[in-house]
């Protein structure tokens, strides 16, 4: 089969999107129909089946297949076929492979089992193996593509090829030196890292299994014998028991050798010995066979410096033995000897751990592997302040200097050394307190997260009062660990307590002290107790600028949260703070501090309509983002904002795309009910709402409120308004008026309870205005408006477009002497209206709200200019698929003017076309449909068909019944229409 070069691209396009992500693309790219088909097909021949190995376990339940014949080149394996082997391991081997069908162009690796294994033990564990990889998604793990089994039963896995060389290779050919291979070792740790955080042991780590490409990216191979940490009942015993045979003696842990349980310590020594390699070319200790053939480890030196390191070796790594020798003594020694220690407590606590430690040899910082000594701090001291020393004439001062220093940095590292053995002691006893304590097993291995962290908040009142250093740090980690899974109220809780530890540690004066107080103030934000942020957040500005610190990470740790605290309160110190934060963090390393500072400015920007600097500023926010982390916690909440953003400008693609990741990434990290994925699926419910799509946004938004209302209760301070205002905000959209009107009332009793005159507070009042506009009660128009006036004047923000629009609708539906002051008020919301002005959100109101005024002023030559512009506009651009509402709007508006013009025969088209929108957009009960069904009957009245015009009417008056009261925009239409048949001299009177 052939394919066209179109369709090959769209598929390698849309091959890694899921279902949702490829219908937009190829509505947004108008792929056609046939094209359609032809992707479709191939990306169902591209797909794996979840049953195919899982198919023949369960076939060869109480049977054994033994595999027989060598794979050689040409062989096919399903649409594959190898072209030569690549690698060996424990129990496989590989080929480079290409499709061979004709519906893709991609060579991967295909991974078989050797001749003469048992294939259900293959295919079990090819399985488990994708099912793990299922799980990883981060740049440096290879991909699974495919899992299959030939006609004979033989199962194999089509994985990503890396186009790369073993690590050890790649650093040998190219003659790294020592400094050049850590970065890449970095990498390796950075990919296990991930892989332990997602409960994922890898077992079978080597060279081999890690790859790197060209351009110098690593990528990690082979989880066909990893471990999930987590209990997996459903895989079996027999899974896990032949970890042991499956490993790679020369690389594997004393405990796995022995057939003890995998942990991942065991990756942190297999990650020692591969360091050891890359550092001496040489391992650190030889395997043998016992008098009983058992094969055991015969250690050598646990030390890279004292191997047999030769020219060859030495040429390498650019250096000669000497000075290879010299370079790896003292740090890297220490730091590989740690790692492959042979008691697994004494190892690396985790490979973050290890990487943190390889940092500070690459910078030059006393590593924590080492000894104490106060003479290995000061020469460390001295090595960081070369310029200092240079002259002779400084060289005692400086000796003198960082002697001093290094009594202080010594004294420093062992408060380190005692705070951290102190956590991880009381981070055990957690775990103890779950097992011994109970006296049901099975119920201490059901015990979940958020109880483990219940049973450690409770311990740290009584415990570490002997190391206050570790219980502030304990409290920190518990306190953050509670804002993760979005328990702000608990996290502030163990934030106070932290607070009142540092307090008794440090001077009162001590900026340490302003950094404890400024995660304090960030996570009092979205509590119960958020009123008392600002004073604590000025108590830490007073220490800094008692210490004259301005330009410190601590610095703009304080002003982005200051500018998140003022941004609903004062505007211009909102602002003010935001721009020194990003000013400061700008000049340091990208980091997620600076995506927040980001964040926090351009949501002022937002609100102050700036809203091109406002999507400026958050697509930098995600780009920082995703380049500090594959996957950060806090990208759902930038990727959100961003939607917002390009939803404001209109850029309505970008909007949906950035809302969909929020919302996929938000799930993906932490689950259905968190407050992360309630606010990312709420912001996402919004877009459908504000793009006219109000079914799909009352049932994200509903489901968001439910959920909200479960996890925080009626009376949380933050997530649960904004829930409420949200969705009352679009039952409001579809024409649910009172049910819109009671969620924001809700809202803003909770506001004003718990963030009273704040900004957020304002906007719900202004969109109560809107509601209570709709339904003729001016009365609380006024209110509304005046509350929130005074707000907005306080905090420094404009008035709303939304309360100037109901300004508008309470005039319009006065006498005519009120409407005379309206074309300002349009002016004055949307702006003027001009020639030639590109297509917008203001111009698109500007030009609905100017031809209803016309038409109430029986104006219809003014309305039909006025609402044909708007449709021209909205039928001729890319957009038009989120602008049905407008659509509709104008089409109405048009067909009105069309009757008083006395075209009724044009305006029946135009009005049946609003109505076929409206009803397919609004709730059925909406007013909007009402006064669409009126003026269509209208049309059917003039045009001589009574009995639909009947019809239509019954249907309008119906919908008008179910509300007590609707302002004068909706009474008129109908007024107006019973007139009409008043005059009309046959039988049926208008109810």
């Amino acid at each position: 089969m052939n394919l066209s070069p179109e369709v090959e691209h769209i598929f390698h396009e849309v091959a890694d999107l899921d279902p949702q992500k490829r219908e937009k693309y190829f509505e947004e790219h108008a792929v056609s129909a046939g094209l359609r088909r032809e992707v479709q097909s191939l990306l169902e021949s591209d797909a794996p089946s979840d049953n195919l190995l899982s198919g023949l376990i369960r076939h060869q339940v109480g049977a054994t297949l033994t595999l027989t014949g060598e794979a050689t080149t040409g062989d096919l394996f399903g649409p594959y076929r190898l072209l030569k082997e690549i690698g060996r391991g424990g129990m496989a081997e590989v080929w480079l492979a290409e499709r061979v069908d004709g519906l893709i162009t991609r060579q991967v690796a295909l991974k078989l089992p050797y001749s003469g294994m048992q294939a259900t033990e293959f295919a079990r564990r090819s399985h488990r193996e994708r099912d793990i990889l299922a799980s990883l998604a981060h740049r440096g793990i290879a991909r699974l593509y495919d899992a299959g089994l030939t006609e004979t039963g033989r199962p194999f896995l089509v994985l990503e090829f890396i186009g790369g060389v073993a690590i050890d290779q790649y650093c040998d050919e190219r003659q790294l030196p020592i400094r050049a291979r850590l970065p890449l070792f970095i990498q390796v740790l950075e990919a296990v890292q991930y892989a332990h955080s997602h409960l994922v042991i890898h077992s079978d780590l080597k060279p081999s299994n890690i790859l790197v490409s060209s351009e110098g990216e690593v990528k990690l191979l082979d989880f066909g014998i990893a471990s999930l940490i987590r209990s997996d009942p459903a895989a079996g015993a027999d899974l896990t028991l032949p970890a042991a045979a499956a490993m790679t003696p020369g690389y594997a842990a004393p405990e796995q050798m022995a057939g003890r349980r995998v942990t991942t310590a065991c990756d942190v020594y297999s990650l020692g010995v591969i360091l050891f390699d890359l550092l001496s070319g040489s391992r650190p200790y030889s395997i043998k066979r016992n008098a009983a053939g058992i094969l055991e480890q015969q250690v050598i030196t646990a030390r890279p410096s004292q191997a047999a390191i030769d020219e060859t070796k030495a040429r390498a790594r650019n250096a000669t033995p000497k000075r290879l020798t010299a370079a790896l003594k003292g740090d890297l020694d220490n730091i590989v000897a740690r790692a492959i220690n042979e008691n697994p407590e004494k190892r690396y606590a985790t490979v973050d751990a290890f990487k943190s430690d390889i940092n500070r040899y690459l910078t030059g910082e006393p590593v924590l592997a080492r000894p104490e000594s106060t003479w290995y701090r000061a020469k460390k001291f001295i090595a960081r302040h070369k310029v200092g020393v240079a002259a002779a004439a400084s060289v005692v001062l400086a000796i003198t200097v960082g002697f001093s220093v290094a009594l202080w940095e010594a004294h420093v590292a062992k408060q380190e050394a005692q705070t951290s053995a102190a956590v991880q002691e009381f981070i055990q006893s957690i775990f103890e307190t779950n097992s011994s304590n109970q006296p049901d097993p099975l119920k201490a291995q059901r015990t979940t997260a958020r109880q483990l962290l219940d049973i450690g908040a409770n311990k740290i009142g009584n415990s570490l009062n002997s190391a206050p250093a570790a219980k502030e740090k304990m409290l920190s980690i518990l306190s953050n660990l509670y804002l993760d899974l979005g328990l702000d109220d608990q996290a502030v809780i163990l934030a106070k307590k932290r607070a009142a530890v540092a307090k008794a540690i440090f001077r009162p004066n001590d900026p340490r002290l302003a950094a404890v107080l400024v995660s304090l103030g960030q996570i009092l934000h979205a509590s119960s107790s958020v009123n008392e942020r600002e004073a604590v957040l000025l108590q830490a500005k007073k220490i800094l600028d008692d210490n004259r610190e301005s330009s410190s990470s601590r610095r703009a740790a304080l002003d982005s949260a200051l500018a998140e605290h003022y941004q609903s309160t004062n505007r211009q110190k909102g602002i003010e703070f935001g721009e020194q934060a990003v000013t400061i963090y700008r000049r340091l390393p990208p980091s997620d501090e600076l995506a927040g500072a980001l964040s926090y400015l351009a949501f002022i920007y937002s609100d102050e309509n700036q809203d091109s600097k406002a999507e400026s500023l958050l697509t930098e926010a995600v780009a920082v983002s995703q380049k500090v982390s594959n996957v950060n916690p806090n990208l759902p909440i930038y990727a959100a904002m961003l939607g917002e953003a390009n939803e404001n400008l209109m850029h309505y693609p970008a909007a949906e795309q950035n809302f969909q990741l929020a919302w996929d990434v938000a799930r993906h990290l932490d689950g259905e009910e968190h407050t992360n994925t309630i606010e990312a699926e709420s912001r996402f419910g919004m877009f459908f709402g504000v793009t006219s799509r109000y079914r799909e946004s009352l049932q994200h938004l509903e489901h968001t409120k439910d959920v909200c209302l479960r996890i925080k209760g009626p009376d949380d301070p933050f997530y649960t308004p904004q829930m409420l205002f949200q969705y009352g905000q679009v039952l409001g959209m579809a024409g649910r008026f009172e049910d819109g009107l009671s969620n924001i009332s809700r809202a803003i009793e909770n506001r004003r309870k718990n963030r009273p005159g704040t900004r957020y507070l304002a906007q719900m009042l202004e969109n109560q205005a809107i509601l209570f506009a709709y339904l003729g009660d001016d009365q609380q128009v006024r209110q509304s408006l005046d509350e929130a006036a005074a707000i907005n004047r306080k905090v420094g923000f404009p008035s709303n477009a939304n309360a100037i629009l109901a300004e508008f609708i309470v005039a319009l539906n006065s006498n005519s002497r009120s409407r005379a002051a309206l074309p300002a008020l349009i002016d004055k919301a949307y702006g003027p209206l001009n020639d030639g002005v590109q297509l917008s959100e203001k111009l698109l109101n500007s030009l609905y709200w100017r031809a209803e005024l016309a038409l109430v002023n029986n104006d219809a030559v003014t309305a039909q200019i006025l609402s044909s512009r708007g449709l021209k506009l909205v039928q001729a651009s890319d957009l038009r698929k989120y602008l049905r509402l407008w659509e509709a709007r104008y089409s109405l508006e048009q067909g009105k003017a069309d009757q008083l013009q006395g075209n009724p025969s044009k305006a029946l088209l135009l009005l049946t076309a609003a109505l076929n929108a409206e009803t397919e957009m609004y709730d059925p009960t909406s007013p909007d449909l009402m006064v669409a069904k009126a003026s269509l009957a209208s049309s059917y009245l003039k045009l001589g068909r009574r009995s639909d015009a009947e019809k239509v009417f019954l249907e309008a008056q119906a919908i008008r019944k179910l509300h007590k009261r609707l302002g004068e925009q909706y009474e008129r239409p109908l007024r107006l229409l019973r007139q009409q048949f008043s005059k009309d001299s046959r039988a049926f009177r208008a109810p």
